[in-house]
C-alpha cells in the first residue's frame, strides 16, 4: 500500500527496509486508519475488540466504512495486512 505522509511518498510493503523514524511515521499513520474504521463499527466504545473481531465486523459491514471514511476496498484489506503484520498481538 502506497502511503502520502507528508508529501512524502512510502510503500508498506518496504517497511523494513526504512529507519525506525520512518517506520514509526507509518506504523503510526496506519494505526490511526484502523482505529478510525473501528470506532465507525463499535456499537459500545467501551468494548475491547481484538484485530480479528474488529477485521470480522468490517467485513461484514464495509459500507458502513466508505460511508464515513474514505477508504475503498483495497485499502480497507491493506490496513488489516499491515496491522496483523505489525501488531500480531493487538
Amino acid at each position: 500500500m502506497q502511503l502520502d505522509i507528508d508529501g512524502i511518498e512510502y510503500n508498506t510493503n518496504e517497511y523494513d527496509a526504512y529507519n525506525v523514524y520512518t517506520q514509526n511515521k507509518i506504523r503510526s499513520t496506519v494505526y490511526q486508519g484502523y482505529k478510525a474504521m473501528r470506532n465507525v463499527i463499535m456499537d459500545n466504545k467501551c468494548q475491547g475488540l481484538k484485530l480479528n473481531e474488529v477485521k470480522l465486523k468490517v467485513n461484514a459491514d464495509r459500507e458502513k466504512i466508505k460511508k464515513y471514511l474514505p477508504f475503498d476496498d483495497e485499502e480497507i484489506n491493506s490496513i488489516f495486512i499491515f496491522m496483523e503484520k505489525v501488531f500480531p498481538r493487538l
